[in-house]
């Protein structure tokens, strides 16, 4: 997934390098998805997020915008033991030994808008669709619980809230963006959630 993910980057930087006042960026960041098990289960939202961005002009302040985004994180595995009795069903959670490691490549394709310029920072919103792809493992040390999900397809609607900042005189920018997925398809979990991500944006062509 990763290969994949670093490929798709090279395909962007080369596509966008082919066309006149088109923008790439490399961002890193940190996912927060909302599924509770996923929270149970990794415990921490700290994972690496890495991304990257290109942006299509096609009116003013309006723009073609796309995203790739590798996120993982580890964790340990967990159990959900359930015990039936005449008073109903109690569920228990245990953890084991071993490793859990969860892998998803998210990509958003959307229009963004340039807000306005305030000090020379400009501030874009960004909506569209959300496709992503989801590998899960789980294995004990004592190989008596193996869990693996590969491909598992999400999709849904994002929206996002950046700031960027160009640096000097070049066509170099910093910058800074907060988004939230939404998940459409619930009973696989809401893998759904929030990406907040530091980058720098290169454009091909400045606006004059």
């Amino acid at each position: 997934m990763k290969k994949i993910f670093f490929l798709m980057v090279l395909y962007l930087i080369f596509f966008a390098a082919k066309l006149p006042a088109q923008n790439i960026s490399l961002n890193i960041g940190s996912y927060f998805p909302k599924d509770e098990d996923f929270k149970e289960t990794y415990k921490s939202h700290f994972g690496i997020a890495l991304g990257s961005t290109i942006g299509f002009p096609i009116l003013d302040n309006f723009e073609i915008y796309g995203k790739a985004t590798y996120f993982s994180i580890s964790g340990i595995p967990l159990v959900y033991v359930y015990t039936f009795s005449s008073t109903g069903v109690t569920e228990e959670k245990s953890y084991r030994d071993g490793k859990a490691t969860f892998k998803q490549l998210i990509f958003n394709l959307g229009i963004q808008y340039h807000i306005f310029y305030y000090r020379k920072i400009n501030f874009l919103i960004n909506s569209g669709l959300v496709y992503a792809t989801n590998n899960e493992d789980q294995k004990s040390s004592d190989g008596t619980i193996s869990y693996h999900s590969e491909g598992a397809v999400i999709l849904g609607f994002f929206g996002g809230i950046n700031a960027e900042r160009q640096i000097g005189k070049s066509n170099f920018s910093v910058l800074s963006e907060l988004q939230y997925d939404y998940s459409l398809i619930q009973s696989i979990g809401d893998y759904g959630g929030v990406s907040l991500s530091v980058g720098l944006k290169y454009y091909f062509k400045r606006k004059p």
